[in-house]
């Protein structure tokens, strides 16, 4: 049996404290929706990164979960052996205060700049790759459950061609 292979995308804010987690969005392989939550931070938003984030303060109006709840729902969810997608996933996680020992991260594995220290940006991948138009909301920003798949579907095209595919570092463009 395989390890199941699912997305994760966070939207942070900018609080008093930095960036905190405001939203959260988990994908399956299947590409179906197996979790989504909207989180209050505990530090007073200063900036919600709204074309970001696509956060508002309407979006948060009434949300009471916690990053506490969304970490005790994601630990009973995500399944021990399961692979982590995500574009930037180091960032989700640091948002998430978790850690998880399997993760695949678009940004480093798709590489359309020739250098290592220049990551190609989620939108950009999208399109060349998989011929989506992805955050193309403007000021309304970005959508997790939207970022989630397009890494997902990213990784899967990726493992049926090859390691060189999609990074020009590896394979010399």
């Amino acid at each position: 049996p395989s390890s199941p292979m699912w997305a994760l995308d966070c939207e942070m804010c900018l609080t008093r404290a930095g960036n905190e987690l405001t939203r959260v969005s988990v994908v399956d392989e299947n590409h179906k929706t197996v979790y989504e939550s909207l989180c209050l931070p505990p530090n007073p938003i200063i900036n919600y990164l709204t074309e970001y984030s696509g956060i508002t303060p309407e979006t948060l109006k009434g949300v009471t979960t916690r990053l506490e709840d969304i970490q005790k729902d994601l630990r009973a969810l995500l399944p021990s052996d399961v692979i982590l997608v995500g574009q930037s996933l180091g960032g989700d996680l640091h948002a998430l205060k978790m850690m998880h020992p399997y993760v695949i991260d678009t940004s480093v594995i798709f590489n359309l700049t020739g250098n290592r220290r220049f990551k190609s940006k989620l939108a950009r991948l999208s399109m060349e790759f998989l011929n989506e138009e992805i955050q193309h909301r403007g000021a309304e920003g970005h959508d997790s459950v939207e970022d989630s798949l397009a890494a997902l579907k990213l990784v899967q095209l990726k493992l049926t061609k090859s390691i060189e595919y999609g990074d020009a570092v590896l394979s010399g463009l």
